[in-house]
Formats: structure tokens, sequence, C-alpha cells
């Protein structure tokens, strides 16, 4: 593989990995405005399936986020061994454990909060208008 390969391939593992944390924001955001407009109005059975489809469709560019930034780390370290006189990004990349950590917390994060929202936030409004009348 040539240099220019190579580096081709981070970039488009890097824009891969993008792509799918926007599908993921865009997944989460659209849950919390079906959760926000509909939630008081959904049936606890239903609401709870809607919960367990919308995690499964996360799964995907939870592990496309995953697997492409991983790729751009083992990328990255095959440039330094490869061509390390010519190979631009001379500070050294953060270790693996600590990246997958910068990009997953938050995705897990906003996944959590967006079922606790749902299920705690609007669901228990629903419930205790349903005590006071």
């Amino acid at each position: 593989m040539t240099e220019f390969e190579a580096f081709e391939v981070i970039m488009m593992s890097t824009d891969m990995g993008a792509t799918a944390s926007m599908n993921f924001v865009a997944l989460v955001f659209a849950y919390l405005v079906a959760a926000f407009v509909a939630g008081k109005s959904l049936p606890k059975g239903i609401a709870v399936g809607t919960s367990a489809i919308y995690t499964i469709f996360l799964i995907p560019p939870l592990n496309g986020v995953i697997g492409n930034f991983t790729r751009v780390y083992e990328g990255d370290r095959y440039m330094r061994l490869t061509f390390p006189e010519t190979w631009v990004i001379q500070p050294e990349p953060l270790s693996m454990e600590i990246l997958i950590s910068l990009f997953t917390f938050p995705m897990l994060a906003g996944w959590l909060g967006s079922l606790y929202f749902m299920h705690f936030y609007m669901r228990r409004s629903l419930k205790e208008k349903d005590v006071d009348a």
C-alpha cells in the first residue's frame, strides 16, 4: 500500500466515523421529539416496544463509530511505522481506550438520557396526572 492509499483509508474512515455519529445523533433527536410529542399518550407496551426498536437501531451507528475510529488509529500507527520520515502528524495519538471513551461515552449518555426522558420524565408526568384525576 502506498502512502497516499494509506492516508486515503485514514481519511475515509474518519469521514465514515463522523457520518455514523451524525446518524446516531439524528436517531436520538428523532426519538426525543417523538417522546415529547407522543410520549404521554402512548400505552406502556408501545412505549417499551418503541424504546426497544430505537435501541436496536442505535447499535449500527455506534458500532460504525467504534469500528471506523479504530481503523483510523490503526492506520495512523501503520503510517508512523511504514513512512516515519514523511508522516506529518507529529504528536503521538491518544491511546485507543481514550479515543473510544471520548466518542462512545457521550453517545451512550445521549441514549440513556433519551430513554430516561421518555420513561421517567414524560411517562411519569402521565402517571402523576392520572393520580390527580
